[in-house]
C-alpha cells in the first residue's frame, strides 16, 4: 500500500458565539476557543496489488468513527506546534480506478491538558 499526498491545508479557527443585544442594533461575539486549528489533508491510497485499498480503507473508517486523539509528525504542523489531531469528518467518494481511492480527512487540533479538581 502507497500513500500520495495530494494536499494540506492549515488555518486558526474561534468559534463564535453571537448574541442579540436587547434594544440595540447588532450583537455581540464571543470566541470561546482560541488556538485551535482546523486541518483538512487530501491523499490518495494507492494499493500495490491490482485491487481495491479495501483493508486500509476499514481501517480509516474506524479511526474516524473512534473520535480519538491522532499524534502526528508533520514538518508542516510543526510550524503552528501542532502534534495532535482529532478526525471531525471523512469525506470518499467512489473512485473509477480499481486499485486507489482518494480520501479528504478534517481535523481540529488538541491539545494536552490537566483537569485540577478541588473540594471546598
Amino acid at each position: 500500500m502507497q500513500t500520495r499526498p495530494d494536499n494540506a491545508s492549515c488555518g486558526p479557527t474561534c468559534p463564535r458565539v453571537t448574541t442579540a443585544v436587547t434594544g440595540r442594533d447588532g450583537t455581540v461575539k464571543e470566541c470561546i476557543s482560541a488556538n485551535d486549528y482546523e486541518i483538512e489533508v487530501t491523499f490518495t491510497l494507492i494499493s500495490t496489488a491490482d485491487e481495491y485499498p479495501a483493508e486500509a480503507m476499514r481501517q480509516l473508517a474506524a479511526l474516524a468513527r473512534e473520535k480519538q486523539t491522532v499524534y502526528v509528525d508533520s514538518e508542516f504542523l510543526r510550524l503552528f506546534d501542532i502534534d495532535r489531531m482529532v478526525i471531525t469528518e471523512m469525506e470518499v467518494n467512489q473512485e473509477t480506478y480499481g486499485n486507489t481511492q482518494t480520501v479528504k480527512l478534517k481535523f481540529d487540533s488538541d491539545d494536552e491538558y490537566d483537569v485540577a479538581v478541588t473540594q471546598g
